[in-house]
């Protein structure tokens, strides 16, 4: 404590300091800042920048039109041969299944699996049966007597011209 200082009521402590001056010296220079900050132009970044996303996004979303509408190339004659026997081989596994539990071949497909388009099921007495797949221009048959699979041979012209005979 200040032992010079006194206040009225015999207590001793310091004045309080007079900040006038220097809050109105802060609030001067703020207000220049401020003038300062207003003549300046206003920035075109976000502007070039808003720009620059919209052709951007354009850009890609073009770019997604052009890939996702392109055709896919039809599958060779070989691999469509080979898709058919992969559905015929998991029907083949049904229909053994089936036969396993009931002790005789399925009368038809749906006993065990919903109509399919394009495959055909032929029981062959009691020897077994044929399933016949069809998509596009490929046919495959398999043969249960044996389990092979048999391709159609593709036809050039209607039968008797170099195709079927």
């Amino acid at each position: 404590m200040n032992s010079n200082a006194q206040t009225a009521d015999g207590r001793g402590h310091d004045p309080a300091p007079d900040w006038s001056s220097d809050v109105a010296e802060v609030m001067r220079r703020a207000a220049a800042q401020d003038a300062i900050t207003m003549s300046v132009e206003p920035s075109r970044l976000p502007l070039v920048g808003m720009v620059s996303l919209v052709t951007a996004l354009v850009l890609v979303a073009g770019w997604n039109v052009m890939v996702l509408t392109r055709p896919v190339p039809p599958l060779a004659r070989e691999e469509q041969q080979a898709a058919l026997e992969s559905v015929l081989i998991v029907l083949v596994e049904g229909i053994e299944a089936y036969r396993v539990r009931h002790g005789e071949y399925p009368l038809d497909l749906t006993a065990i699996a919903p109509p399919l388009q394009g495959i055909a099921y032929e029981p062959v007495a009691s020897r077994g049966y044929l399933l016949h797949a069809k998509a596009h221009d490929v046919q495959v048959t398999y043969v249960s007597e044996d389990g092979t699979f048999r391709p159609v041979p593709e036809t050039t012209g209607p039968p008797g011209q170099g195709g079927d005979s």
